[in-house]
Formats: C-alpha cells, sequence, structure tokens
C-alpha cells in the first residue's frame, strides 16, 4: 500500500521505503488467534517466522521454548490456546533486542 496523504512515525522516524525493514526489526507483535500453518509443527512456524527478521536471535527463542515447555515436534493444530499463546510469546521476544 503507497500512502496518499500523511506520514507514519516508528520510534520517532518517519517510516518510508527505505527503513521499512529497520523499523519492522524493532518492533514485535503478539498474534491472537489462528494465525499459524495448523499442519506443522512448532519448530517448522518459528523457523518461518524467524526469515521474516534479519535480527532474530535463536538463543532467545529456545530459551523461551525451554522456559515455557514447548513441544517443537507438535502440530500446530493440536496446541490447546493457551499453549498457542506462549508460543506467540516466544515468536516475539526474540526479535526485540531490549527485552
Amino acid at each position: 500500500m503507497i500512502p496518499n496523504s500523511g506520514e507514519i512515525h516508528i520510534f520517532g522516524e518517519v517510516m518510508n521505503s527505505k527503513n521499512e525493514g529497520i523499523l519492522r526489526d524493532r518492533m514485535g507483535f503478539l498474534l491472537d488467534g489462528e494465525y499459524f500453518y495448523p499442519d506443522i509443527s512448532v519448530k517448522k512456524q518459528a523457523e518461518i517466522f524467524s526469515h521474516g527478521y534479519s535480527n532474530w536471535y535463536q538463543e532467545k527463542f529456545d530459551a523461551f521454548i525451554d522456559r515455557f515447555d514447548l513441544p517443537l515436534k507438535q502440530k500446530l493444530k493440536e496446541l490447546s490456546r493457551g499453549i498457542k499463546m506462549k508460543f506467540s510469546l516466544a515468536l516475539v521476544f526474540p526479535i526485540m533486542q531490549n527485552y
């Protein structure tokens, strides 16, 4: 989408096509709902998600997987809503450098 008026400011910077990737790498978002591919494993979904960020910290993700005791080999459709939320959190923190 190309804006026809106005500006978007993120972290005090005007977002544009030149800095979009840099600014996106500084943001996280928590998915609430069925936004995952249901027939793949937790591990595979994380691999797919991680490719969207240049600043993915695998060590942070692994720490949250251990902390939340998430089943890496289990398919996402087999997880409860609570476990999916924990998985969402585990995906967010590895891209947020200050947390």
